[in-house]
């Protein structure tokens, strides 16, 4: 059985739709061809369609992923002679792709007869398909998409992976055991150097911050599998091989008691005003984080529920949208016209963000937000006698008092947007002392 590499191999099957023409066709002895096609047959969530590199020989045609995507198939047909900026520059790289292909067969049939056995064991001696190429063409993806959280998740993880592994990676290199070098590396400070020549300091790794990036590594290796870039037996993460280390987040919720001790800290400034309120109003919003809190739109009547979906997982259901219901306590009410716009139904409550703005600059602004908020908060929860205090401990003081106060997980679940209750479950300080103990102490009523 030929063995398939881990830069190809994707087989046309009978009654597929066929790609666009081939281009930039190269030619050699004993029959074998190469050239570069468009595979129209699946188009990505941005409109475009991956390029690969295509062999011929003895009439099969194997195909070779080229990192590279392409948007117009028009433009597609001229590519060996149009003067289209964008497409000048692709034909450039591919020309370089079609050139280290062409050395690799010159090279087989310099010492024998072509095969593509031959073809896939000297190229996976050499780089192979560059993840980092791979993944550089997803954040590109991502971005266009304004999905620019998970293109954020993708560069850090092509950045991390780039410092580790300097020359390159190529599909078929990323292993158990070098999913498991690189997860020792992150846990370690490093001195590199970036892009310009300059010392950089890559601090050491929490098994969190692991986490975003193994779980990224394995959506590009779930595409190989899918792409039939790799087998099945070559796929590194699941039981049995590489598993992603479970976060290492704090779970620190504040009480009841440390809630009122800071609420009734003095407060100075206007932003340490806005600070704390806008920091309440994401903790009443259910846990609400800020990216959800500066979206959030005036319902029809001004005393209605708010109603909002999360961000973070509106890309992701099909069925179940998973619409977060909200309802308004009177200190919501207070903040609102404190720091917000006038009502007008359907507009922005805060003032924050505006009709039409860009994804990116979505982003800055709740980051720049969520980073002025923290700090004042931080300074205030010191001075409370709370410790440090940030946004990520409204929602686990959220689900954490809701549940210490009775509500059912189902409920709490449903208030967090969460569909499954082991995710819920993640955001709950343990149970204190006293109901541990009370709880133990039922163990033994047999005796009474």
């Amino acid at each position: 059985m030929q063995i398939i590499c881990s830069i190809c191999i994707l087989i046309m099957k009978k009654g597929q739709k066929a790609t666009a023409r081939a281009k930039l066709k190269e030619s050699f002895p004993d029959g074998v061809t190469l050239s570069a096609v468009l595979d129209a047959r699946r188009e990505t969530s941005g409109g475009s369609y991956p390029i690969k590199y295509r062999v011929t020989y003895q009439q099969k045609q194997v195909y070779y992923h080229s990192g590279l995507y392409w948007n117009d198939i028009k433009t597609w047909e001229s590519i060996e002679k149009t003067r289209n900026t964008e497409a000048v520059k692709l034909r450039e790289k591919l020309k370089k792709g079609i050139a280290l292909l062409k050395t690799d067969i010159d090279g087989i049939l310099d010492v024998g007869e072509f095969s593509f056995n031959a073809l896939n064991n000297r190229r996976k001696k050499g780089k192979g398909n560059n993840i980092l190429n791979t993944m550089q063409v997803l954040i590109d993806e991502l971005i266009k998409d304004g999905r620019i959280g998970s293109a954020e998740a993708y560069r850090t993880t092509r950045l991390n992976l780039k410092y580790f592994r300097k020359e390159g990676v190529s599909v078929n290199e990323i292993t158990p055991a070098f999913l498991k070098e690189f997860e020792r590396w992150l846990r370690v400070k490093h001195i590199v150097k970036d892009e310009n020549g300059e010392k950089k300091t890559i601090r050491a790794k929490t098994s969190t911050s692991i986490g975003v990036y193994m779980r990224a590594l394995r959506a590009v290796m779930k595409t190989a599998l899918k792409e039939r870039e790799i087998s099945e037996s070559r796929y590194p993460f699941g039981e049995g091989k590489y598993q992603i280390p479970e976060s290492s987040g704090n779970k620190r919720a504040l009480t009841l008691d440390q809630l009122g001790r800071l609420m009734k800290e003095p407060v100075f400034t206007q932003n340490e005003l806005r600070s704390r309120d806008l920091w309440l109003f994401s903790y009443l919003c259910n846990g609400a984080n800020m990216n959800d809190v500066l979206r959030l739109r005036f319902p029809p009547t001004p005393d209605e529920d708010l109603q909002f979906i999360r961000k973070k997982t509106e890309r992701t259901r099909k069925e179940d949208v998973g619409v977060i219901t909200v309802y308004q306590l009177p200190r919501m009410k207070e903040i609102i016209p404190r720091w917000g716009n006038p009502y007008i139904p359907g507009g922005y409550i805060f003032p924050f963000l505006s009709e039409g703005v860009t994804p990116l600059d979505e982003k800055r602004i709740v980051k720049n937000l969520t980073h002025i908020i923290n700090d004042h908060m931080t300074i205030l929860g010191k001075k409370a006698g709370v410790g440090p205090v940030t946004t990520i401990m409204c929602r686990h003081s959220f689900a954490t008092i809701q549940r210490d106060s009775g509500a059912t997980m189902e409920y709490i679940s449903k208030a967090l947007g969460h569909k499954d209750l082991k995710t819920t479950d993640i955001y709950m300080k343990p149970f204190p002392h006293k109901v541990r103990q009370a709880n133990a102490e039922l163990l033994m009523k047999f005796e009474q």
